[in-house]
């Protein structure tokens, strides 16, 4: 491939599902196939990642591609040109691929969308918050801690969805 062809998806490797990519990059596969890239920007980087890899297979538009993730049209940016922030398009190209091999040889890839689709909505019930709390270490007599109000609990969930999902916050809750 030259670097003339670096926004041609290669032929063979459409084996992959789109509900396998998660709707935010993995931190492990952005260090591992990106290390490259200028940390100008490494969330846009790992968003448009994720939609690209997602456009390769429905063979959309990047837009559609996004929605897909449930990244919405609005307030989310991701970068439709050729070249992504300061990166090489035809190195974002191959570590694209390099991504895509990886689904494809994983005997059992996680289907991130269906993680998405089971937690819509989920946040922690007062009872499991109240049973997290009573886990934590007693802080010492002379220290007042923080009050673990609804607030923190929302939080908490947020949390929780974003590392089981591998989404953006914005898609929690």
């Amino acid at each position: 491939m030259t670097k003339g062809t670096a926004n041609v998806r290669s032929a063979t490797r459409n084996d992959y599902q789109p509900e396998q990519i998660p709707a935010f990059l993995e931190k492990d596969w952005f260090t591992r196939h990106l290390p490259h890239v200028p940390e100008t920007s490494p969330k846009l980087l790992r968003r448009t990642a994720a939609v690209r890899l997602v456009q390769w297979v429905l063979a959309g538009s990047m837009g559609d591609s996004a929605a897909y993730l449930g990244i919405p049209s609005r307030g989310a940016k991701f970068h439709t040109g050729v070249t992504v922030s300061r990166v090489d398009p035809f190195e974002f190209h191959m570590a694209l691929e390099g991504i895509a091999g990886e689904i494809c040889s994983t005997s059992s890839p996680v289907e991130y969308r269906r993680r998405r689709e089971a937690l819509r909505g989920w946040v922690l019930d007062q009872v499991a918050w109240k049973n997290i709390i009573k886990q934590l270490t007693p802080a010492p007599a002379s220290w007042h801690p923080p009050a673990f109000d609804d607030r923190k609990r929302q939080v908490a969930s947020v949390f929780v969805w974003v590392q089981v999902t591998q989404g953006e916050q914005r898609g929690a809750i």
